[in-house]
């Protein structure tokens, strides 16, 4: 079919469009479609370009798949000798070069439709998520430390409160990074405060 590149990169477009305007459920269907596309046609490359939208959703689809989505990109393009597309406006994944690709997501240097299923699979999760906020899957005391963490608390001050050791403070805090794809206290707090208005 002529039209299924133009197909592929009208998608790409919508996606980063809908993505720079926040429209997370939109832009990940139209990375959905331009992916689904690319594999069934073997446009090995504009594939990659798709899951790189999806790495630049880490908030809807779960920072874990958001980097591995961004690795599988770099593997595909590392196999075939090519450098990404640029696409600034696009905030790629943390920490991508490290992350694990899951099994099944990139074979012989092509991405696979089994990539995209599982990248669907997250946004419905991060979808729920979501709606239920940032704070859905953490346990009661997980939410306690990370709410004394926006505090300002450092983790002495809540171990002593919560009668626990300043290391064991360290592994939800520790957890909440990850889960939450921050950095900083400053943006754990940040993110605290706004789930509760």
């Amino acid at each position: 079919m002529p039209h299924r590149w133009e197909q592929i990169e009208a998608n790409l477009l919508l996606g980063d469009a809908a993505a720079a305007a926040s429209d997370h459920s939109q832009a990940l269907r139209a990375y959905d479609d331009a992916h689904t596309v690319a594999v069934q046609h073997g446009s090995v490359l504009r594939a990659a370009d798709a899951l790189d939208g999806y790495a630049a959703a880490p908030a809807t689809i779960g920072a874990l798949s958001g980097r591995a989505a961004g690795r599988a990109a770099q593997l595909v393009r590392q196999a075939h000798g090519a450098v990404p597309r640029p696409r600034p406006w696009l905030a790629g994944p943390v920490r991508a070069a490290t992350a694990r690709v899951p099994v099944g997501w990139v074979r012989d240097g092509r991405a696979t439709a089994e990539a995209v299923v599982a990248l669907r699979r997250a946004a419905a999760v991060g979808a729920a998520d979501t709606a239920a906020g940032p704070f859905a899957r953490f346990s009661r005391s997980a939410v306690a430390v990370a709410q004394l963490v926006a505090a300002g608390c450092t983790n002495r001050e809540i171990g002593e409160r919560l009668h626990i050791s300043r290391r064991t403070v360290e592994t939800p805090v520790a957890h909440a990074f990850q889960k939450l794809d921050v950095r900083t206290r400053a943006h754990l707090a940040a993110i605290v405060t706004a789930s509760t208005r």
